[in-house]
């Protein structure tokens, strides 16, 4: 069967805006993206939603994130303000009325600026009907946020060579989000996790394997940066907000 052209498209799925909808069913989990501004001691002065979430998800995660203590970056061993990009990952347990937020995982680092990154081209000679294929792309990036190298990471899952070749020469086009400490940008390396799905006329796109990061909480579909300048001081997995 001829793979429907319309759907079948490289799915960036750590950029893939999230809404919970009324009218919908309330998803397992939720993954989203924020801005943050520390100060020297660690507290939150300002904070941005990156992600599209309803009022009733975005409001409480919020309230929760501003209440976090974090620990910022450093200059000649002394804490700075620092600008960070925080993802969050949430479980949603349905319950009578509503639902319940649980923490999954939480991690701080490097973004990607909303607007630089270009689909990756699903390789022609790969497009096949109901397939998907994950690829994890470790990049490396000035204070600028200019990728200097890139490359697939091996083992994550066996997939065709046009699969690494395209999601390689995708991320080298992009441009990064540094963290900042003390208005100075931080160059930094960090993983991406790509997902190519196709899809025919008659069934659904599918999603491919979850990736959970070595020392992650949870499955992500976000960026992951090696050695972020900001850490969290709390400890928040599994705790209900």
């Amino acid at each position: 069967m001829r793979p429907n052209f319309s759907t079948a498209l490289a799915t960036l799925v750590l950029i893939a805006a999230v809404q919970v909808q009324a009218d919908s069913k309330v998803p397992a989990t939720v993954d989203s993206t924020w801005r943050v501004t520390l100060a020297a001691d660690g507290s939150v002065t300002a904070l941005e939603q990156e992600t599209r979430l309803k009022p009733t998800l975005a409001e409480p995660l919020a309230r929760a994130i501003r209440s976090w203590t974090f620990e910022p970056g450093k200059i000649d061993g002394k804490p700075a303000v620092t600008e960070t990009t925080l993802y969050l990952t949430v479980g949603l347990d349905e319950q009578a009325e509503g639902y319940a937020v649980r923490v999954d995982d939480v991690r701080t680092g490097g973004g990607i600026q909303i607007g630089s990154q270009g689909a990756p081209r699903f390789p022609v000679n790969e497009l096949r009907d109901n397939t998907a294929a994950l690829v994890v792309v470790e990049a490396n990036y000035d204070a600028s946020g200019k990728v200097v190298s890139a490359h697939a990471v091996p083992g994550i899952q066996r997939v065709a060579r046009d699969f690494d070749t395209a999601a390689v020469d995708a991320v080298r086009r992009w441009k990064f989000l540094p963290e900042k400490v003390g208005g100075r940008g931080i160059a930094a390396t960090v993983r991406v996790p790509i997902c190519f799905s196709a899809a025919s006329r008659r069934s659904e796109a599918p999603d491919c394997a979850p990736w959970v990061p070595a020392g992650g909480k949870a499955a992500t579909r976000g960026a992951v940066t090696a050695d972020p300048a900001a850490k969290l001081r709390v400890d928040v997995i599994a705790r209900r907000l």
